[in-house]
């Protein structure tokens, strides 16, 4: 059974992307009448605009209507901005050697072949810690 990361650490991780989306959305939504020009289109009220613009506390779904809404995209315009984001991601948070190594070797498994080879390199780490006489990890 997979163990949930905690609330707190969900909304830390996703920081970064509810900024990038508030600022675009700022960019565009300035007066009143944009609040509510965006409110009717996304059949929400002014107050989910507002927590759009200041809070970030919004769903996905919303997200990507407002955008849409605001930036007249289409569809292939959406792929390409959402193609673009790991490079403003990597400017805001760069990736470790680590984390591109793991990239590299997990773009080229199935996802049994991630399970499989992400169990046996944990319980590799957690043997070698225990022959070395560290504390295993308790994630």
């Amino acid at each position: 059974m997979k163990k949930k990361a905690p609330k707190d650490d969900l909304f830390k991780r996703a920081e970064p992307i509810r900024k990038l989306l508030q600022e675009l959305l700022k960019d565009r939504v300035r007066t009143e009448a944009d609040k509510e020009g965006l409110a009717a289109y996304l059949g929400k009220s002014k107050a989910t605009v507002n927590k759009m613009l200041y809070e970030g506390s919004i769903g996905l779904d919303v997200w990507v209507n407002a955008l849409i809404h605001t930036y007249s995209l289409d569809v292939e315009a959406l792929r390409q901005f959402i193609k673009g984001l790991p490079a403003v991601l990597e400017k805001q948070l760069p990736a470790t050697d680590a984390d591109r190594l793991w990239g590299e070797v997990t773009s080229i498994l199935s996802q049994k072949e991630k399970i499989y080879y992400g169990n046996l390199l944990k319980c590799s780490v957690e043997a070698n810690r225990t022959l070395e006489g560290k504390k295993p990890s308790k994630k």
